[in-house]
Order: C-alpha cells, then structure tokens, then sequence
C-alpha cells in the first residue's frame, strides 16, 4: 500500500512537471526570428550564412544590376541566418521586387513555420506603412521552385493581395521519364538523320549569340528583355552561372539558348531561339534534349523551361510544344496589394 502511494505522489509529481513545460512552451514562439530592413547598399549578405540556397537573381550581385535608385532588403534573422529574404525597389510610391528581372519575391528556408512567415509579410507591410508608400507589387517564381510556394500564396491571399498576372510556366523533373511525343520523336530523328550536332559553346561570341536571339525573338513578335549591354554584363559578372549550347549544321549555328543556373537544383532555359531557315526541322527538339542530358549529368533537379504566356495570354503552339517534350505546368504569378 505504501509503494502504491508513493508511485501514485511521483506520477503527480511528474505529470505536474510535464504540465509546467507544455505551458512554458505554448506561451513561447518556438521559432523566434527577428526582421529587419536595410539599405540595400550597406547591407552586406556576406556577413551572413543562408538557411537555405538562395536564388541567383535574388542575390546582392544580381539584384544590384537593376537600376531603382532606391532599394531596400528585408531579412529574417535566426542565430546568424538568414531563414527568409525580399529585395524591395521603391519608385514612385511602388515597391517592387523585382524592378525588372524574371522574378523577385520572399525566398526563404522550407523550415520555416507558417506563423514566422506571416510576421515576415506584417514586416513587410509595416515598411510599406513607414515609408508612406501606395501600392507592392511582387513577382514570384514558378511555384514548382520550392514546397513553400503553397503557404506564401495563401498569406498573400489572407493579406487581401490580388493576383494581377497569372503567367503558365513549364518544367521539367529530371528525376522522372520525359517521355516524348511521336511527333517530336521524328524531329528528333530527322536532325540526327541530317547530322546536325547538340554541343556546349565553351566560349561563345555574346554579340553573335544576342544578334542571333534578337532575330529570332523579333521573327515570333516576342520581346527581348535584356539590351545587348546588359546581356553581356551577366556573362561577364556570373560566368560559371550562363551556358550557351548550340546546335549546328556543319559550322552553321541553326537553334541554340542560354541556360541560368539559378542555384544548384534548378536551371533555367532563358533564350531558346532557331534559325528561320531550318523549322521544317525543328532543331529546337534536339537542343531540349541535348540540354536534358547536360542537366541531369550536373545533377540538377529540376529544368525550368520558361513560361508559355505573355501577360497572361497563352502561346497555344508554345505550350503545345513543350507539353510534347514530356513537360509539366505550374503557375508563376505576380501580386499586388493598394494600402488606403
């Protein structure tokens, strides 16, 4: 009877030291992460370690390039790391991130709780507030790039954010079978028939790679995002980052694009362009693959083959395709939000 006594005290005892913990720990945020926003120019990314892998055009050098005159960066900062990150450039009472670019946005760690990535937007929105501004507008990635996309989107959403362009964007899982369709299958035949040849430009000549581009672009009515000068300033300030590959006839280049490593898992088709002489071909289909094979010889995990829309409106033969090289779709949207 007494050993039964003294059991039942010590699991009172025990119990009440189990309550005392619970209660101390719901009281406290499990992930305290401070916020804070600095002048873009003195604020030096290399004091800090990442808790996850940045993206290329988020970071200081490439952000750097573009040419607000008034840029800010908002981090959240856990024990020396930086567990989330949003380049802000102010014009006119607009915040925008990017100013110009592929994308901008909140790129964070995938450990980070929902709780901690809403204080990071109320941080976001408090600066907006301070600085008297009208309206935020935001570019993200393609959701595909990482599992947080989900939860940024529904915060913006629960922010009262809207959707302003809603862009089709298509990829690659070079983990998976990228089964072709028939029809690209006998285009692929028919270049290798002819004896065209897939390769790495080691070292390109930019002029004629831009030219090339340009003509190709200006051909289909698309735009061309970047001047020659600009274009030139990537290679040269990020050269193990930008690839070229061709593919030639003989010596004739008839399809060749530029590749953007954004980081380590995810590289990037930027500037797929052909030859107007040689689409009964469609070199373009051995390019893809030729560059399929690269990437996943670099182990990356992921080939982003750029979106299939322009402001919204799909490209039908675009998208077509891409879907015939076995791609798949997600969403890259833009946001933004009017503060009264």
């Amino acid at each position: 009877m007494k050993v039964h006594l003294l059991a039942k005290n010590y699991l009172k005892v025990v119990y009440r030291k189990i309550f005392i913990v619970l209660s101390f720990l719901t009281a406290q945020p499990l992930y305290q992460v401070h916020y804070q926003v600095f002048d873009f120019d003195t604020f030096d990314e290399s004091q800090y370690a990442f808790a996850y892998e940045p993206f290329l055009f988020n970071q200081q050098a490439h952000a750097a390039l573009q040419p607000s005159q008034r840029k800010y960066v908002l981090v959240g900062i856990q024990k020396g790391k930086i567990q989330a990150r949003i380049n802000l450039f102010v014009e006119d009472k607009v915040a925008y991130s990017p100013f110009l670019g592929t994308f901008g946005f909140i790129e964070c760690s995938e450990q980070l709780p929902y709780e901690a990535l809403y204080e990071f937007v109320d941080a976001l929105e408090n600066f907006c507030h301070t600085e008297a501004l009208a309206v935020i507008e935001l570019k993200m990635y393609p959701a595909i790039y990482t599992s947080m996309s989900p939860l940024l989107s529904h915060i913006l959403w629960q922010k009262h954010y809207q959707v302003v362009t809603s862009e089709l964007n298509q990829h690659w899982y070079l983990s998976q079978p990228l089964p072709l369709h028939i029809s690209a299958q006998r285009r692929l035949r028919k270049c290798e028939q002819a004896g065209f040849q897939f390769a790495r430009w080691e070292q390109p000549d930019l002029s004629e790679v831009y030219q090339f581009v340009k003509a190709a672009r200006e051909r289909k009515k698309f735009p061309i995002s970047l001047s020659q000068e600009s274009f030139e300033i990537l290679f040269e300030r990020f050269p193990r980052q930008h690839q070229v590959f061709t593919v030639r006839d003989k010596e004739k280049i008839i399809a060749l694009t530029v590749t953007i490593a954004v980081n380590s898992k995810i590289l990037y088709n930027f500037y797929p362009a052909d030859h107007e002489d040689y689409l009964n071909f469609s070199p373009m289909v051995m390019l893809m693959q030729g560059i399929k094979a690269y990437a996943t010889g670099q182990h990356y995990e992921l080939l982003d083959l750029g979106v299939s829309t322009e402001k919204g409106t799909p490209n039908f033969g675009l998208l077509r395709f891409k879907q015939n090289l076995g791609s798949s779709l997600s969403l890259k949207l833009t946001y933004n939000k009017h503060f009264s």
